[in-house]
């Protein structure tokens, strides 16, 4: 009777957010500066180049699709860091998300939804790298 192989090394997953905007906002600035359950480091350590991220990518403990999502988060920390801390990028998401909401509940609902998508990790990416790119000019 053959036996599976146990497997010695766990696929890092990168954690996911709270559908909660404040809770998922705390949880992106902790997620980049501390070290989480079930991740070896904080995903600080983890950016493109780092010796720690070229371990574990060698090693196949970081998922392909989590290296595009480290990516973001960098550019979002980048954007905290900019600002001069997580907070005032906070305010500005916050403001963002107020502009989103009024938009979104002016707009006709999409067929069979009750109430307009929230602002999200997608939506919080996208206008930091707005924001950048805008400045860059």
């Amino acid at each position: 009777m053959a036996q599976a192989h146990s497997v010695n090394h766990v696929l890092i997953k990168l954690p996911c957010f709270d559908k909660e905007f404040e809770v998922m906002l705390e949880q992106i600035r902790d997620f980049w500066t501390k070290k989480q359950p079930l991740m070896p480091v904080a995903l600080q350590q983890l950016v493109s180049g780092s010796a720690t991220r070229a371990t574990l990518k060698q090693k196949k403990l970081i998922a392909p699709k989590d290296s595009t999502k480290l990516s973001k988060y960098k550019a979002v920390a980048s954007e905290a860091s900019f600002m001069g801390r997580w907070d005032h990028l906070f305010e500005c998401l916050r403001e963002e998300r107020r502009r989103w909401d009024v938009a979104a509940a002016a707009a006709p609902p999409a067929a069979g939804s009750r109430k307009p998508r929230s602002f999200r990790w997608s939506e919080i990416v996208e206008f930091v790298v707005k924001r950048a790119a805008n400045r860059e000019k």
